[in-house]
């Protein structure tokens, strides 16, 4: 899935909490794949 997305996939399906928890979700994954070393 593409940044541009899953902002729109974000902004449209998401609202409220559940918004800013999948947010929460997603950079926490990304942290984890930069900070795997490849």
């Amino acid at each position: 899935m593409s940044a541009e997305c899953l902002m729109n996939y974000n902004s449209t399906a998401m609202s409220g909490r559940a918004g800013r928890n999948f947010f929460k979700a997603v950079i926490g994954a990304l942290k984890r794949l930069v900070a795997t070393p490849e």
